[in-house]
């Protein structure tokens, strides 16, 4: 039985007794359980009669018995490698009429040798139900049928009729009716009807006497097409839109009824241009590079190992070296590419068995750098009073190229569409923009509207043999509309992302001579802009003038001629920016938490501000964290004249934006405390037992440090440090900080009455801040020591 609940995948309850027989042994529930999640479902539960489990949507073969179990005994190495399906000629033939254009294509067979119970008729029936649904789209793409064998008169036609020329008795049905009626009182007719809106004829299946055997694509005949207990050989139909999809859903069909113990016999489909002969259940042939295996997986399998885990996928696989022939059973529809043989040597592997390993790089999820700059482009647009539209990739080339007057192009098809409005991909947004100003007429104008999307062309170099780009597209419909106006749209898009262009003058289809012109960056032409032709707004049925430009984003994002477009590719790259100074607020005013600023440079996650209170990391102390506006402050860094504050994601904001920054201040106020400590360490060190010679030093949240060269230091020496540690923060001494009058980038700080020494460091303003500590001594090497100010 197959049941759906919701969203959830078809649950399975499929006959222990029936699954166990096919493996040909006795398996403890134990193994099954540990067994039947690794192949690629989800087991639900194993009960005293059933095996339920959840079939994933991209293996319909396993919905019966005798496919989950076929899968099953692969997987416990019962029986491996491809199975061998016998086919025998029936001599029969069906007659296929050039009228049923709007479903054209069918494969069909015989099968014999067949025992029927009630039990197997509803399996079956909820298989065909199921597989319609799912390989035949709800039946849109292909649809199936089953009949007793005994009663059909071959040759059989599948023809196109006027419904309202023929009577038959619908399955189910007592009494004849008309075709028409069919589509009105029948459950199936109901529900399927909005398949063959449109349609004056349908395709029907009428054998050599001219008996109905079904009316598509709704039901059998109860005549011809009802399976009972007495039926013991049947004939199966299945017809759709696509040849590919119906052959394969054929195989899945007698592939089944074969394991059932049934004997399968062709049938040849004669076309008015050709004949074929169906099933076709030769294993499909695909090349695996062994290496290819390995790389993915991270594995180093030897080629008989990858050769044994796809016969254990009941793959059928040829040769022992680093490239092997797979041979793919006719029934697997999921495997379309390479990638898919390794998934499944994944699964023979097993999950359980890869090694866990930590990756050699720490690295943060975040947002693509290109998804975010389109983004803010879209804000842009939304800020110049356009309105976003969302139009579908799939269009038609009239709507592409012949209305819109731009040259026609090699486009992406889709192959056997079933409506010519939607055949091809776009290469262009504008286009779709203007059909969605014709179907607008009705509202007042202006219109101005604007597209942020994916357009695809052919690239015969690229695996998938096509190619992405994300463009821009901005059209104004209004009685006034000109090319100032439009242009002074593209100059504010160009001038928020701080990027130089240029336009050259030519004429494109889409607009009027004399009125348009490339965009160009550096030399690279990035898009075209214009008034669009009086002829072109026609054509659309609209009568306003229109203008528009369309930019490829991506050719923005990384065109690499011109100084400007340059800084635009460099804004996710990894170089330091350089040549922008900094106002210092953590020197001037460290106990502040808070500021605002202006944005002067972004780059990625990078950015300068005009002033900042975040403190850059230096001299053994760790940066400030903290906010900028809502953007993750996770580190800071000087770099020449200029503070870089590295953000945990690219920024929302952008160059010349205000911003309000706010400093973590427990951790300002932890490592100003610590770095005092240790500077005082220092102090007290020099004072006791005379020249400090210091070979590193470190601060942090927890503890800071410094590590002394010395010859003897002892135990008591350290005690006495903390002594007089102890006194000098209830004394309360002074800190002053200061820039060295004659040294750039150079500062002093002095603890009370303790020599001054250079730091560019913060400190809290007096010994009291430091508060409770202790001290601790390591030895890190000969003549080395090192004090842990915790």
């Amino acid at each position: 039985m197959i049941e759906e609940v919701g969203d959830k995948m078809p649950t399975v309850n499929l006959n222990k007794k029936r699954v166990l027989k096919y493996l040909g042994r006795k398996i403890d529930d134990g193994v099954l359980k540990e067994k039947i999640p690794m192949i690629g479902t989800d087991l639900e539960n194993i009960t005293k009669d059933e095996i339920i489990v959840e079939i994933f949507p991209n293996r319909p073969d396993m919905l019966s018995e005798e496919g989950f179990a076929r899968a099953l005994k692969g997987f416990l190495s019962i029986e491996t490698g491809l199975k061998d399906y016998k086919i025998r000629k029936s001599g029969y033939k069906i007659i296929v009429d050039k009228s049923v254009s709007m479903r054209p294509y069918t494969a069909c067979a015989i099968v014999k040798n067949i025992k029927f119970n009630d039990e197997r008729i509803q399996q079956i029936m909820q298989i065909q139900e199921k597989l319609a649904i799912t390989h035949g789209r709800n039946r849109k793409k292909s649809a199936y049928g089953l009949y007793p064998l005994k009663g059909i008169n071959f040759p059989v036609h599948y023809v196109a009729k006027d419904p309202k020329k023929i009577k038959f008795t619908p399955l189910g049905f007592k009494q004849e009716m008309s075709a028409t009626e069919v589509e009105q009182v029948h459950p199936k007719g109901k529900e399927y009807k909005h398949i063959a809106e449109g349609w004056s004829k349908y395709p029907f299946f009428i054998d050599g006497k001219d008996n109905i055997m079904c009316m598509l694509p709704y039901t059998n005949s109860e005549d011809t097409g009802k399976i009972d207990e007495n039926t013991e050989e049947v004939f199966i139909e299945c017809t759709g839109v696509d040849l590919q999809n119906v052959m394969i859903a054929l195989n899945m069909f007698v592939t089944l009824l074969a394991d059932m113990g049934g004997i399968v016999y062709s049938i040849d489909i004669v076309y008015p241009n050709k004949t074929i002969t169906t099933p076709n259940i030769a294993p499909k042939k695909m090349i695996l590079n062994i290496d290819y295996v390995n790389k993915l997986l991270g594995l180093d399998l030897k080629p008989k190992e990858v050769k044994n885990y796809l016969e254990m996928m009941r793959f059928g696989v040829k040769g022992n070296s680093k490239k092997l022939q797979v041979m793919v059973p006719c029934y697997r529809t999921d495997i379309l590419h390479p990638i898919d043989l390794v998934e499944d040597v994944a699964i023979a592997y097993g999950y359980e068995n890869f090694k866990e390993e930590l990756p050699e790089v720490a690295t943060i999820g975040e947002e693509n750098s290109k998804t975010v700059f389109a983004r803010k482009v879209a804000e842009v647009c939304v800020g110049l009073e356009l309105l976003e539209c969302l139009s579908y990739h799939l269009t038609s080339e009239n709507i592409l190229f012949e209305k819109t007057n731009r040259k026609e192009k090699e486009t992406v098809r889709t192959s056997n569409s079933v409506n010519e409005d939607y055949n091809v991909l776009r290469n262009s947004l504008l286009p779709g923009l203007m059909k969605i100003l014709s179907e607008n007429t009705r509202h007042e104008y202006p219109q101005k509207l604007f597209e942020i999307g994916s357009v695809i062309k052919p690239n015969q170099k690229s695996e998938t043999k096509v190619e992405e780009n994300v463009h821009l597209s901005v059209v104004v419909a209004n009685k006034d509309a000109n090319f100032t106006e439009i242009k002074a749209i593209l100059d504010a898009v160009f001038r928020a992302i701080g990027v130089s262009y240029k336009l050259k003058e030519k004429n494109h289809g889409p607009f009027t001579p004399g009125r348009s012109a490339d965009i160009l960056i550096g030399n690279t032409i990035i898009g075209e802009i214009g008034e669009i032709h009086p002829q072109v707004i026609i054509n659309f049925g609209m009568e306003v003038p229109v203008i528009g430009f369309e930019i490829n984003l991506e050719d923005v994002f990384s065109v690499d001629s011109g100084d400007d477009a340059k800084e635009l590719k460099n804004m996710q790259s990894n170089e330091v920016i350089k040549g922008i100074s900094s106002n210092a607020l953590f020197y001037t005013k460290p106990y502040d938490t808070a500021f605002s600023a202006t944005v002067t440079k972004i780059k990625g996650k990078e950015v300068v501000l005009d002033k900042t209170l975040f403190y850059p990391e230096g001299g053994g102390v760790p940066s400030d964290t903290g906010q900028i506006n809502d953007s993750t402050v996770v580190d800071v860094r000087k770099d020449g004249d200029q503070i870089v504050h590295v953000l945990k994601a690219v920024p929302l904001f952008m160059v010349g934006d205000k911003i309000k920054g706010i400093i973590n201040w427990d951790r300002r106020y932890k490592l100003m405390r610590l770095h005092t400590a240790i500077h005082l360490v220092g102090n007290i060190y020099s004072k006791l037992f005379g020249k400090l010679a210091i070979v590193g030093s470190n601060v942090s949240e927890d503890k800071s440090r410094v590590d002394l060269t010395t010859e003897k230091f002892t135990a008591e020496d350290l005690e006495n440090i903390e002594k007089q540690m102890k006194k000098d923060i209830v004394a309360d001494l002074k800190i002053k900080c200061w820039d060295d009058g004659k040294k750039k980038d150079f500062r002093w700080s002095q603890i009370g009455d303790y020599a001054p020494i250079p730091c560019g460091g913060l400190h809290v303003k007096s010994t009291k801040e430091i508060g409770k500590v202790k001290l601790k001594k390591k030895a890190i090497g000969k003549g080395k020591i090192r004090i842990e100010c915790i």
